[in-house]
């Protein structure tokens, strides 16, 4: 893990990821938010296969906790960013792998059109931990610049 340090005349900058509940994902997410593009924290909302819960017509409770939960985050830390996250070998999605591309561009679609001041990125992770960014929407905040 990478330590956090912080210049106290620089605010913290943090981001969200919406992954699932599954343990190998969370750590390679949040790795690769905070290398790649400079976050100090990552704020998490876990859900058995995400990608599919927020784009299932029937989830709609669902989809209407992760949208609350997406809105106190980014309120409540400043988030610069959502990721939404899907994964190899995902027990909450059986889905085949292009299938969930497809449910994990809708789902980066409908987050960005809640927040739509807030870019959003779908990542995929997958079996050995490796993160691919597969989309991008809206111009991503640049790494800081070092001190």
């Amino acid at each position: 893990m990478i330590p956090v340090t912080h210049d106290r005349a620089q605010p913290l900058r943090f981001a969200l990821a919406v992954t699932c509940i599954d343990g190998r994902v969370q750590r390679p997410v949040v790795e690769y938010l905070r290398t790649r593009h400079g976050f100090d924290y990552v704020d998490l909302i876990t859900e058995p296969g995400p990608e599919a819960a927020l784009t299932a017509p029937e989830r709609e409770l669902t989809q209407a906790a992760i949208r609350r939960n997406i809105r106190f985050s980014l309120s409540a830390h400043s988030g610069e960013l959502v990721a939404i996250a899907a994964h190899d070998g995902c027990a909450g999605n059986g889905a085949p792998v292009a299938a969930r591309l497809e449910q994990l561009r809708a789902a980066a679609e409908l987050i960005r059109s809640w927040e739509p001041a807030t870019p959003v990125v779908g990542v995929w992770v997958g079996g050995n931990g490796t993160v691919r960014e597969m989309l991008t929407l809206g111009r991503v905040p640049a790494l800081p610049h070092p001190q």
